[in-house]
C-alpha cells in the first residue's frame, strides 16, 4: 500500500513539471501577445456580415459567452452591446487579445475588473478571430431586435 502511494506521488510530481503547458500551448501563448495592434484602426469598421457569422460561432467556441451576454445585460462580465458606442475597435481588440497586460496598465479595464470583481481570462485569441468576434458585438449592437 505504501509503495503504491510513493508511485502516485512521484507521478503526480512528474506530472507537474514543466509549468504544465505545452510547447503548443506556450507558442500559442507568445504569438497571441506578439500582436501588434497599433495598426487596428481606433473607429470601428463597417459591419461585415461573414466576419459577424465567424464570430458568432467563436463566441461560444471561444467562452466568452459564460461571462459576457451579447444584450446589455450583465453576466458575469458587462453586456456588450452597444460596445461600439461606449469604447474604440483598437481598445476592444487589445482586450481581448492581452486582457492580463490591459487589467494591469489600463484604467478603463481596472475600473471593469472593480466593478465586476472577475478578471477576463486569456482565451489565446488570434487577431483574426478577435475581428470576427467583434464584427458580432457589432452585428448585435445595430439589430433592433
Amino acid at each position: 500500500m505504501k509503495r503504491t502511494w510513493v508511485i502516485l506521488l512521484m507521478a503526480g510530481l512528474l506530472a507537474s513539471c514543466g509549468g504544465g503547458k505545452s510547447e503548443a500551448a506556450q507558442t500559442t501563448e507568445a504569438q497571441v501577445q506578439k500582436v501588434d495592434i497599433s495598426q487596428v484602426p481606433e473607429e470601428w469598421p463597417k459591419l461585415n456580415e461573414e466576419l459577424a457569422a465567424k464570430g458568432e460561432k467563436l463566441f461560444v467556441q471561444k467562452g466568452c459567452n459564460a461571462c459576457h451576454m451579447v444584450s446589455d445585460q450583465k453576466l458575469v462580465g458587462p453586456g456588450l452591446k452597444g460596445l461600439n458606442k461606449r469604447t474604440t475597435y483598437r481598445w476592444a481588440i487589445a482586450m481581448i487579445l492581452n486582457p492580463d497586460s490591459m487589467l494591469k496598465n489600463d484604467e478603463r479595464a481596472k475600473q471593469l475588473l472593480k466593478e465586476y470583481g472577475t478578471p477576463m481570462p486569456n482565451q489565446k485569441v488570434t487577431l483574426e478571430e478577435a475581428e470576427a468576434i467583434l464584427h458580432y458585438i457589432l452585428k448585435v449592437s445595430q439589430s433592433t431586435l
